[in-house]
């Protein structure tokens, strides 16, 4: 009940806020320094219906952090459920993979990766004559396999901070990942079966800091978080300065809606490309069928086409969620602590954005 109460107070300040925002709609701005506010109806979105989503969630004393609404540019709602606020930075968890692909794409276009096609081995040239369990199958996987997740290695994944298991965890903890990533044994041909790996994820950022000489996190701040006007932000660090690349990227809710205002915007940002729109067409472009909801899977993004609009979306372990719905040029952010195992409460985001939003 006390949480319900400090909420439901909470919620009412955030919508006063709205209501009293900036509600000019004339001319295109960038939210780099702060962002512009609009009631619900203005930008075509009902506002009881957001009511009755907050009033759900209340109601089912779900973990919920935060939910951010943008339409046009303009946040048409901003809640916070205590003690969670504005400032707070939170772990998007398996939502940094969609961060690691969108750097991808960045040190391609600057010339430091030379194509999708280059074998996996040739970009860590170091190991080559020493890595194990070399067929002609390991031979030819490339960087676009580690980017789809069709790499074809035995590998077995799960959510490892939860339940500290799996390769991913092994990985982690090896005195070094890449190699432990190169010598794992080969199951498939790459490019034939979709199967989650976070290991495929910190070999993009392992890419990224071989590459370009700096950790992917350092390379962020300076190529994407700058630019658009994030600044803070931190990211988990492994072997050899190497950042997670699919994992423990954390980001204050507003940040991470920046991340989707600039997909939604195909790269560009106040007059400046900051990721090729090329690469942002490719990235949220199916290329093969994820297990999870039966939801397609890009550049390391997800793409539903389930719902009346496409969206597509980054998600993480216990309900982190970046939506970007280009169509209603809307982009939807959940952060939360759903961890249960049951997918009807870790999917409440993907219901929540169908049924409410």
């Amino acid at each position: 009940m006390i949480r319900r109460w400090t909420g439901i107070l909470f919620l009412s300040v955030i919508v006063l806020s709205l209501l009293q925002g900036c509600t000019d709609s004339g001319g295109e701005y960038w939210p780099t320094e702060e962002w512009r506010t609009a009631i619900p109806e203005e930008k075509g979105i009902d506002s009881g219906k957001l009511a009755d989503m907050i009033e759900k969630i209340l109601d089912e004393n779900k973990d919920f952090h935060s939910i951010l609404v943008i339409r046009g540019g303009y946040l048409v709602m901003e809640a916070y459920f205590n003690p969670y606020g504005r400032d707070d930075l939170h772990n998007i968890y398996s939502a940094s993979k969609s961060m690691s692909a969108l750097l991808t794409g960045i040190a391609m276009e600057e010339g430091y990766i030379d194509s999708l096609h280059q074998p996996a081995l040739d970009l860590f040239p170091g190991y080559r004559g020493s890595v194990g369990n070399v067929d002609d199958r390991k031979e030819s996987l490339t960087l676009f396999h580690l980017l789809t997740m069709t790499d074809g290695l035995e590998w077995t994944d799960g959510p490892y901070l939860a339940r500290r298991t799996g390769d991913f965890l092994s990985l982690l903890t090896a005195d070094d990942g890449i190699r432990y990533f190169l010598d794992k044994p080969m199951r498939d041909e790459p490019g034939t079966k979709w199967n989650y790996n976070s290991g495929s994820s910190y070999m993009l950022s392992a890419i990224i800091q071989n590459r370009t000489g700096r950790s992917a996190l350092k390379y962020a701040k300076e190529k994407l978080f700058e630019p658009i006007g994030i600044r803070d932000a931190y990211w988990g660090t492994y072997q050899e300065g190497i950042s997670n690349g699919g994992s423990e990227m954390f980001l204050r809710p507003r940040d991470f809606a920046r991340i989707g205002c600039l997909v939604l915007k195909e790269g560009q940002w106040d007059g400046k490309q900051i990721i090729p729109s090329k690469w942002i067409h490719e990235a949220t472009s199916e290329y093969v069928k994820a297990d999870f909801l039966e939801y397609g899977y890009g550049y390391q993004w997800y793409i539903d086409e389930s719902l009346s609009h496409r969206n597509v979306s980054a998600g993480g372990l216990g309900g982190q969620y970046l939506f970007v719905i280009p169509d209603l040029e809307m982009v939807v952010v959940f952060t939360a602590s759903l961890i249960e195992r049951d997918p009807d409460i870790i999917d409440l985001p993907f219901f929540h954005l169908r049924d409410y939003i």
